[in-house]
């Protein structure tokens, strides 16, 4: 029975009594065990070094493509002024 089927005042079903009653944190926990998430202890710091490497990257690099394409669009606007005097 889907939870719209209910009427007004109705009591919930007794598997949702738990969650009514402030038991689904040790259901939730038993039901997410089995994913291998990380507990409360867990460093998030201490996981980038581990996975990424302890230097940061540096900040991005334009490619030499990127400035050779911003030099023609600049051409392609500065000439047609220039030679129109």
């Amino acid at each position: 029975m889907l939870l719209l089927d209910r009427k007004m005042g109705e009591r919930a079903p007794w598997g949702w009594a738990g969650a009514r009653m402030g038991h689904a944190k040790s259901s939730e926990k038993a039901a997410t065990d089995h994913l291998g998430l990380p507990d409360e202890d867990f460093d998030y710091d201490e996981f980038v070094k581990r996975e990424l490497g302890a230097k940061p990257p540096g900040p991005p690099r334009v490619r030499w493509y990127w400035w050779v394409a911003l030099a023609a669009i600049l051409l392609a606007f500065l000439i047609p002024l220039i030679l129109r005097r």
